[in-house]
């Protein structure tokens, strides 16, 4: 009788633990679905990461609502609400500090960056440019490869993002040497979109 109730109770974990697994993965692809749409229809992807959210605290997974809470700063950041956008990112920054996922720390410092950027707070957006180095360093001596690999793609963001800002505080030199950085990385990733568009930058900043 014993072992048969210890059998039954096995069984009922393994699939709560199951379908918790895909209620947080659905979860999770909605916020991300949300963060991917933002460009294109920010009402629709604040809709989406806002039920994101709730059926994440709903279960209590704070990685979800992390994901939730920078999906929905990405999408106010759209619709111009740049103190907002700011809230929302801050809160999920701190989920995934809590949770010390690194990666998307990173992730939300460089999307805190693009919003201070057009804030013109560059002080602000320098702090978090190198926090994220940092954090893309330590990834890259001490994780596996396959995140050594995704961290090394997302640097190029922050090479890109650190050229911006020295292109708008003056530092023409300085930011020249970020954008040649980026667009390296961006050709050995084989990202021509943004490869092209930080080509455009150093152009219009070394034509006489």
């Amino acid at each position: 009788m014993v072992c048969y109730r210890f059998i039954l109770i096995t069984i009922c974990l393994i699939f709560y633990s199951n379908n918790f697994a895909q209620t947080d993965s659905s979860i999770t692809k909605k916020a991300r679905y949300a963060f991917a749409l933002s460009p294109k229809n920010s009402d629709s992807a604040l809709l989406l990461a806002k039920e994101a959210l709730a059926e994440a605290a709903k279960i209590k997974d704070k990685s979800a609502m992390a994901e939730a809470y920078n999906s929905i700063g990405w999408a106010w950041q759209f619709k111009g609400n740049f103190d907002t956008a700011i809230y929302f990112l801050k809160n999920s920054h701190s989920l995934f500090k809590s949770l010390k996922d690194n990666y998307n720390l990173i992730s939300v410092d460089i999307n805190l960056s693009e919003v201070y950027i057009k804030q013109s707070r560059f002080a602000e957006t320098l702090e978090k440019l190198m926090e994220s180095d940092s954090l893309a360093t330590y990834i890259i001596r001490n994780e596996s490869e396959a995140l050594v690999q995704k961290t090394l793609k997302i640097q190029n963001l922050i090479k890109r993002l650190y050229g911006i800002v020295y292109r708008e505080t003056g530092d023409y030199n300085k930011a020249a040497e970020n954008f040649n950085t980026a667009m390296q990385g961006f050709l050995e990733k084989k990202d021509y979109s943004r490869y092209a568009s930080t080509a455009s930058s150093l152009v219009f900043y070394t034509i006489p």
